[in-house]
């Protein structure tokens, strides 16, 4: 059995057109569920996944606490497929996506994550500056690339929104999400808890296989096509990334508090985002405060988690104390 996994907090309206597209779904060798997680919904979530049991395989559960990975370590106690396939409640897939990785898990067992492609649905044609720079506009949009062929996935990680794996990865071996990345609630979180996930995967010699033919679409919202959501992505995105680099490696050299690592790119794109000050209409100048903007941000997390000790993961599904207590932060 395969199944689909995802969390879901207070988007009802675009959930329904999500679920909607799943009832076009071509359904695998062995069955399918799905498992929608509410975490903690005020809106008429409830009423929607009613709506929609018995048309589709759902099972509704619900988590209270605040936390997309906290909900999605709830949701993985009710799994009963062997391959779950991780996605978002504002992804729409083709009608064969189930296919593909059904196929790909029983043709590849050496292999314990599949991922594929997300391209964008946009509510409109977006504005010139927006995809000026390809990265800014592939990481606020979720966007990720195509590859030609069927491959062992090179140093790139999966999009949240459109990876599976092998349950046995959390059953057997006993990983879970960090409870400390990921949305909360707020417009603070550190992004990019999927990524650390598969960096831990990966860390530990599991492997990965890109699938080009399972393409997702990531629905974007008119209000996420603005520069006060995409600086706000780039401040989530440093503190993510700083994070993850965090968790896999502990502090590494500083100066005067900032990983030296990062100086480079702070004299690179500081003094270029200073001089688009004078020609912000450019299509490119977002992009440079973009980037300075990000850098700054993995300067703060690098400062704000400066007074603990190397935190690196030994246990795949454990986190120390030390851990737990970054998420004053």
């Amino acid at each position: 059995m395969t199944t689909v996994l995802m969390a879901t907090r207070n988007r009802a309206a675009t959930l329904r057109l999500v679920l909607t597209e799943y009832l076009k779904l071509d359904a695998p060798d062995g069955g399918w569920q799905l498992i929608v997680v509410d975490n903690g919904s005020t809106d008429n979530t409830r009423q929607l996944l009613e709506e929609f049991t018995g048309r589709l395989p759902v099972e509704h559960v619900m988590e209270e606490r605040a936390g997309k990975n906290t909900a999605l370590n709830t949701g993985l106690e009710h799994v009963r497929g062997d391959v779950i396939i991780f996605t978002d409640d504002d992804i729409l897939p083709p009608a064969d996506w189930l296919q593909h990785y059904r196929r790909a898990a029983d043709q590849y067992p050496e292999y314990a994550m599949f991922g594929g492609p997300v391209d964008a649905c946009w509510p409109r044609t977006p504005d010139s500056w927006i995809m000026a720079d390809g990265f800014v506009g592939r990481s606020c949009f979720g966007i990720f690339g195509r590859a030609e062929v069927e491959q062992k996935a090179g140093p790139n990680i999966f999009s949240g929104g459109n990876f599976a794996v092998r349950t046995a990865i959390f059953k057997t071996h006993g990983y879970r999400y960090n409870p400390q990345m990921g949305p909360d609630g707020t417009g603070n979180f550190a992004m990019g808890s999927e990524a650390e996930l598969q960096l831990r995967l990966l860390r530990d010699g599991h492997q990965r296989l890109w699938m080009k033919h399972a393409e997702v679409r990531h629905i974007i919202r008119e209000e996420q096509m603005s520069r006060e959501y995409m600086l706000g992505r780039a401040r989530r995105w440093g503190r993510g990334t700083y994070r993850q680099d965090y968790y896999m490696h502990g502090h590494r050299r500083r100066v005067f508090g900032v990983p030296i690592w990062l100086i480079p790119r702070l004299l690179r794109h500081g003094p270029r985002a200073l001089l688009n000050l004078f020609v912000a209409r450019r299509d490119h100048a977002f992009a440079e405060r973009w980037y300075l903007t990000m850098y700054w941000s993995q300067v703060m997390e690098a400062w704000r988690l400066r007074a603990y000790s190397d935190p690196r993961i030994h246990e795949p599904g454990r986190y120390s104390e030390l851990e737990r207590r970054t998420s004053e932060f």
